[in-house]
């Protein structure tokens, strides 16, 4: 075998060896993006975590209710029939509306807190063991902001993601 024949061979045996090992590195170190918003909005542990501080605030949301019809009734027959003591209930009855109104909005902004943080540190969590898992060099997050402005169709891995992270928080992962 000449020598010329053996540089061919060992150049194509370059060749093809960089080539599977480019191939292989884009195989193994993929990259995508997650629609945040949408990840948040359907992660199950959102929806359990809003349904638990919905039924916190349940009872609240209830007497805030019942007072307000109250007030609609006497305000009703104050406007009919004016009276002193009716008028001074009224007055009590808006005055307890508008201190648990206000420890109500607290509450409801202290619990949309806690959902967004307890979700995001699962969510958080998941996303670093799918893009371990799966061998992803970066997972962005896109949430309309700007953040990120383009990319493919087939580069948004949300659903699957998403379908992870579901199974992780409900023990069906691993």
């Amino acid at each position: 075998m000449s020598n010329r024949n053996i540089y061919i061979i060992v150049f194509s045996m370059s060749v093809l060896s960089g080539a599977v090992t480019y191939f292989v590195y884009q195989w193994t170190h993929r990259e995508g993006f997650i629609d945040n918003n949408r990840l948040f909005r359907e992660f199950v542990a959102t929806a359990e975590l809003k349904q638990q501080a919905e039924q916190s605030l349940s009872g609240m949301y209830h007497y805030l209710d019942s007072v307000q019809s109250e007030i609609r009734v006497l305000d009703s027959l104050q406007k009919q029939q004016p009276n002193a003591g009716r008028l001074s209930q009224l007055r009590d009855l808006l005055y307890v509306k508008d201190s648990v109104g206000a420890l109500y909005s607290e509450q409801l902004q202290t619990y949309q807190a806690q959902i967004h943080e307890q979700s995001w540190n699962l969510l958080n969590k998941y996303v670093l063991e799918f893009g371990k898992k799966k061998h992803y060099r970066f997972i962005f997050g896109a949430n309309g902001n700007g953040s990120l402005m383009y990319s493919a169709d087939a580069t948004d891995i949300t659903a699957e993601v998403l379908e992870y992270a579901n199974k992780e928080y409900n023990g069906q992962g691993r």
